[in-house]
């Protein structure tokens, strides 16, 4: 579970500097 966990944070940052909050 901890691969979901780090894509999820992954994805989150992303879209944090993208400028979409999730």
């Amino acid at each position: 579970m901890k691969f979901l966990v780090l894509f999820y944070a992954v994805i989150s940052v992303a879209f944090s500097v993208d400028g979409f909050a999730p």
